[in-house]
């Protein structure tokens, strides 16, 4: 039969175990996860797929959309153009975009040229379904005609011009948007929205990009302010709410953490009337906290916010 001796060595070794894990995570710097999406099962089987979607994620995760306005059109691209550079010196950002580049027209061609052997038309595909396709007729049209009526796909690897037809049918509105005088601008009855973009440096729930991101917004927007009274700029991307929820989550643990600490000190003190059986109560909390964060860390490697 264990002694009590025993069970108390054991208890002490098992709490120096647990500390000591604790305190080789935090030593890396503390592995805190505030992406909700993480807290969520994988959706796909596929693996491709996964990794597309998290591709797909970190990307729009990054993606920073601005709109600003001003009653003026003229004025409006002006103030845009001016907020985008103080969000490009601010140094918060990898990419800013306010003034669109000029349009490629081979970049679509580049995009999907590796993989126009398996793209298609619904016309097409059908010509082929039902053995109508006449290829020797395709390609010497294909040969008198090579620049065809949309995209000017190469002869040697479209011969046929199946993958020029699928890029042409492809949908080019962008919406209420226009393209004005280099800008992305839409209207309505009071205002001129300018499109501004702008891709974060890093993962949008990391709290030093958001830092960052935050004090390069408010320093843009004084900037602004200074030249363009009367122009506004609204806002919004993963890292502001990824920010917003982060701040909530710090105070609630933090408002939970003291309350619960400052009720247990007083009923221990009200029960024992110790000061040292308050501080062997507290120490046994912190062990108690400290074994759950080395299973956690151990099992998953993170501790979710």
């Amino acid at each position: 039969m264990i002694s009590v001796r025993q069970r108390a060595g054991l208890w002490v070794t098992v709490a120096i175990a647990a500390v000591a894990v604790c305190a080789l995570f935090l030593s890396r710097g503390a592995p805190l996860q505030t992406d909700l999406l993480a807290l969520l099962p994988p959706t796909e089987r596929d693996r491709a797929a996964e990794q597309a979607v998290d591709a797909l994620n970190e990307a729009m995760g990054k993606r920073v959309v601005f709109l600003v306005s001003h009653s003026d059109e003229s004025t409006a691209g002006v103030a845009a153009a001016h907020f985008a550079d103080a969000l490009k010196h601010s140094g918060a950002f990898e990419r800013v975009v306010g003034r669109m580049p000029p349009l490629d027209p081979e970049l679509p061609i580049a995009f999907y040229g590796p993989h126009r052997f398996g793209l298609l038309t619904d016309a097409d595909r059908d010509t082929l379904v039902a053995g109508d396709f006449d290829a020797g007729k395709a390609a010497l049209q294909r040969l008198i005609s090579p620049m065809g009526a949309g995209f000017a796909t190469p002869v040697a690897e479209d011969p046929f011009g199946f993958f020029a037809r699928w890029l042409s049918s492809r949908p080019t509105g962008a919406g209420t948007l226009s393209l004005i005088e280099g800008f992305l601008m839409t209207r309505d009855s009071e205002h001129n929205h300018v499109l501004v973009l702008a891709d974060l440096d890093g993962s949008a729930f990391d709290s030093d990009v958001q830092s960052r991101a935050l004090e390069g917004l408010q320093v843009a927007r004084k900037a602004l302010r200074d030249s363009f009274p009367e122009a506004r700029v609204l806002r919004t991307g993963t890292v502001f709410y990824a920010a917003a929820a982060r701040s909530d989550a710090e105070h609630d643990v933090n408002r939970i953490a003291l309350g619960s600490i400052l009720g247990i000190s007083i009923l221990f003190f009200l029960m024992f009337r110790s000061l040292r059986a308050l501080l062997l109560g507290l120490f046994t909390v912190s062990i108690g906290i400290a074994m759950a964060m080395s299973a956690i860390l151990l099992s998953q490697g993170q501790l979710h916010l």
